[in-house]
């Protein structure tokens, strides 16, 4: 690639039986580049959108994983896994066939809102310098404390009946929510068990009409060394595109550009209000532009003055 430094968020369709860590391997060989980062892990039975960050924008890498996910789940009743999916060791299985979709829709109602999940041993969480995955792998299983998720979106979409009933539900979460967790914590509500059997993400974003979806995704597949420079750097969304809940402001002059690369304080009144959000979700964050419209820095509004703290080389 003759393009020395690709910068930019690439969004991919992750297909079904790689891991998210071979998506990023090849994004780096086919950007011939080590910064390279996702924004939000996809187990391996997983497919569906991956946005990762390439360049000076996996310095963004914290806004985009702050963003919510829509999943597609297949839950499959009478079963219990290690793994909470059928990916693991099934630990017993029951007749599920006198689970109904009402009974289905009427467990889900209290998995909706704001809850409390436990992270589950096969997930990348810490645990005393530790991945739990880590720990599960070495036969351990360690307390977990309980996380604060929110569901906004938990539907039931399909129900089969049988004696391994199965259930496709529409999922739209906040990040750090563990699907499996709720298939487990599901079947448990019914009496029956219930492992994870399917899983595709077709947006990342703030809601559907404002989000990263598999339309605009790059299949895996498209993505090799061998692919023309061009193209790899039409795949890439600008970063002055990937964020779209921060409140925006353009600097006025170049000598105020000057000041903001120095990490001066730059007053508001040196800038022009580019969208219509009036608060940042992120600490009084806002972002700043150049006046030829290119990111410039991530900065914090107090008493009037914008105070940068991710400067970016402006151009």
């Amino acid at each position: 690639m003759n393009q020395p430094d690709p910068c930019g968020v690439l969004v991919v369709d992750k297909p079904n039986g790689i891991t998210s860590h071979d998506v990023v391997n090849r994004v780096r060989r086919a950007y011939q580049t080590r910064q390279v980062g996702h924004t939000g892990t996809l187990d391996p039975m997983a497919t569906g959108v991956m946005v990762l960050c390439i360049g000076a924008a996996t310095r963004l890498a914290e806004y985009l994983t702050a963003c919510n996910k829509h999943y597609t789940a297949e839950f499959t009743f009478g079963s219990q896994s290690d793994s909470y999916d059928t990916m693991g060791t099934i630990l017993e299985t029951c007749d599920a066939s006198h689970i109904t979709a009402e009974d289905v829709e009427a467990a889900l109602q209290q998995f909706k809102g704001s809850i409390l999940q436990v992270p589950p041993m096969v997930s990348a969480v810490h645990h005393q310098g530790k991945r739990l995955y880590q720990l599960a792998r070495e036969g351990k299983t360690v307390d977990r404390n309980p996380r604060p998720v929110v569901v906004d979106e938990l539907r039931l979409a399909d129900f089969t009946p049988g004696f391994a009933a199965t259930a496709r539900l529409e999922i739209t979460c906040s990040s750090g929510f563990y699907v499996r967790v709720l298939a487990d914590d599901l079947g448990k509500s019914l009496r029956v068990g219930a492992v994870m059997s399917g899983l595709r993400r077709p947006w990342v974003g703030h809601s559907h009409n404002d989000s990263f979806s598999v339309d605009r995704a790059v299949p895996f597949d498209d993505i090799s060394t061998s692919t023309t420079c061009t193209q790899l750097l039409d795949w890439l969304v600008p970063m002055e595109n990937a964020i779209t809940d921060i409140p925006a402001y353009q600097v006025n002059e170049q000598v105020h550009v000057d000041l903001v690369c120095n990490g001066v304080a730059l007053p508001a009144t040196h800038t022009v209000k580019l969208n219509a959000l009036t608060k940042s979700t992120y600490q009084g964050t806002v972002m700043l532009f150049t006046p030829s419209g290119r990111l410039l820095a991530m900065a914090r509004e107090a008493d009037g003055l914008f105070r940068p703290f991710k400067v970016f080389k402006a151009q």
